[in-house]
């Protein structure tokens, strides 16, 4: 109908044309592949429609506008989904190029991978850590370091998004990451070069490095990702759940294969950088390749549509979006704009990419930023976004406090006091252990969250306040520090494999479910409210684990925990480590 009222758009003189329908605004989230597209409204056009057909043409458009309003039903995600999926599915099967052999979408797992590697390795070479710097909390440490700069990352990776090529973001967060544990293999582990203070403060310096350079690359990774179709970000993800699985069966592995410490931790990071040089290597022939240029770099045919489609006021969108934030883009607003549909054939091909990301690979700038700072004046786009993020926090605070609670207590365990549970049959064995049996629980609750189950925030947030109930449970497995109240290996596993589960299902729902509450144009501002709140959880936690630490007491120094545990020791006095 709306259409109808522009007539000068439905039948101009010029003939062998398609038609062109506006939907109304209600419509605009609407995915192309849902739309009904009659095949009388791709008629050669005329000077004036005959009776017959406009009649039908009316009937036809009454009923295509009756489905768009079907979609803002908020009652009916499931079909929505169902609708979004289908969306991937006719975009992938119009497509010019495929992936074949499906090497682009090995390339995202290989980043999803890459990206938590170098931290993952730091903490599970944790035998060799706690021998080496028996006088210092080292995994607390490691950990601290890391979560600490990968706040202060993350401001950086917003300054940096529309100034530098996201090609070149991410290659120095791959360079960063393999250069530091070349570094720290070859001189501070096969040469042992530094006195043992010096060797710590660069050990803590190295992870500090490492998680700059990985924040940048993971941000990025995930702006690069959101330009293909959609399971490809589901492809980083995976890698993602994968990685600390992968390092701490690198762990076991070497620790197998080379009974000293030094050796075969210089082979397990020497193995881990070979993991980081193949994601870079992948990284570098799929961003290359045909079928990732044509999302990136749209044909000029496409761009010049593109053009021609008039688009709907975006002013109070601009003003939300002015408020730097903690980004995640996996929960960006959808990219087709459906304001205007072009009923042919182009409808279905890929749109081209209207984010900075796609402006950078193309150019090596962004104008987007530039373009909406002078449309909108900043302090007024300040206020809105302040304004915008007050509104979304009320609707997602449940989903907010149930990530922050969940990475709190799993952060306070893991991997500080969980590397302090001591062991006389395992010994040094036994730390690596609970963080491969950790890991993989991880991983199995990951895949777990990934079934479509829709959770409300609060049962959510019930679950994590639940989780609370871990803290005595592994506090007892580690105290008191000579004679632990539990001192079954078999319970540690078990009490570590719930942690790793329900840190893995807990942990991811909030972040699938809470954008889902909210209206498609305000996802993106909802992904940035929960990493916000993860990102508190992660640090919270983190300094949580110290406290719990002192509450087990000191440890003889020169000793670790498990020689302290079984009596393998001969000291008169207790030295707080």
């Amino acid at each position: 109908l709306a259409a109808l009222a522009e007539p000068q758009r439905i039948w101009p003189m010029e003939p062998g044309a398609y038609t062109s329908i506006s939907l109304n605004d209600e419509a605009a989230d609407r995915p192309a592949s849902s739309i009904r597209r009659p095949a009388s409204l791709a008629m050669p056009r005329a000077t004036a429609p005959p009776a017959a057909v406009a009649a039908e043409f009316v009937e036809e458009a009454d009923e295509v506008g009756e489905e768009a309003d079907e979609v803002v039903d908020d009652e009916q995600p499931a079909s929505r989904r169902r609708r979004f999926e289908q969306l991937d599915e006719v975009d992938d099967s119009r497509l010019e190029l495929r992936d074949r052999y499906h090497l682009v979408y090995l390339s995202m797992v290989l980043a999803g991978v890459g990206f938590l590697l170098p931290y993952n390795s730091f903490v599970n070479a944790v035998d060799f850590y706690q021998q080496r710097f028996d006088s210092h909390l080292i995994v607390f440490d490691i950990s601290m370091t890391y979560i600490t700069v990968m706040l202060g990352s993350v401001l950086l990776t917003n300054a940096l998004v529309n100034r530098v090529h996201l090609r070149w973001r991410i290659t120095f967060g791959y360079m960063i990451a393999i250069v530091v544990l070349f570094l720290t293999t070859f001189f501070d582990i096969i040469l042992n070069i530094f006195p043992p203070e010096w060797s710590y403060r660069l050990t803590l310096i190295s992870a500090g490095i490492v998680s700059l350079g990985c924040t940048v690359q993971q941000s990025s990774f995930y702006g690069y990702a959101s330009l293909l179709p959609r399971r490809y970000t589901q492809a980083v993800m995976l890698g993602e759940s994968c990685a600390g699985f992968i390092v701490s069966l690198n762990r076991i592995v070497t620790k197998s294969a080379v009974a000293s410490a030094a050796p075969s931790t210089a082979l397990f990071f020497i193995l881990s950088s070979c993991l980081l040089l193949l994601c870079l290597l992948t990284f570098t022939l799929a961003v290359k390749s045909q079928f990732v240029r044509q999302f990136i770099r749209p044909t000029r045919q496409q761009q010049q549509q593109q053009s021609e489609i008039p688009q709907r006021p975006r002013i109070a969108e601009d003003r939300e979006r002015m408020l730097p934030g903690l980004e995640n883009p996996a929960y960006q607003p959808e990219m087709m704009d459906l304001g205007y549909l072009d009923v042919s054939e182009a409808v279905l091909s890929p749109p081209p990419p209207n984010r900075a990301d796609a402006d950078l690979l193309d150019n090596g700038e962004s104008t987007v930023a530039a373009a909406s700072a002078r449309r909108t004046p900043r302090h007024l786009g300040v206020e809105a976004g302040l304004q915008t993020r007050l509104n979304i926090a009320h609707k997602v605070w449940l989903y907010m406090a149930a990530i922050a609670l969940c990475y709190l207590v799993s952060l306070s365990l893991f991997p500080g006091i969980e590397s302090e549970i001591p062991s006389c049959r395992l010994r040094d064995w036994m730390p690596v252990l609970l963080m491969a049996v950790f890991n993989g629980s991880d991983l199995v609750g990951k895949l777990l969250a990934a079934f479509p189950i829709a959770w409300r925030g609060g049962p959510l947030l019930a679950c994590s306040i639940f989780r609370v109930c871990l803290v005595p449970l592994f506090m007892s497995c580690a105290s008191p520090r000579q004679r632990p109240h539990i001192s079954s290996e078999s319970w540690a596993c078990f009490v570590t494999a719930l942690l790793g589960a329900t840190n893995g299902y807990f942990g991811s729902l909030p972040m699938i479910n809470a954008p889902k509450t909210v209206q498609s144009s305000h996802r993106e501002i909802a992904g940035n409210l929960m990493t916000l709140s993860y990102s508190v959880g992660l640090t919270a936690g983190s300094g949580l684990s110290y406290w719990l630490d002192d509450l087990l007491g000191p440890i003889p120094a020169k000793l670790q925990p498990w020689q302290y545990a079984c009596g393998d020791y001969n000291v008169s006095h207790v030295i707080g480590r």
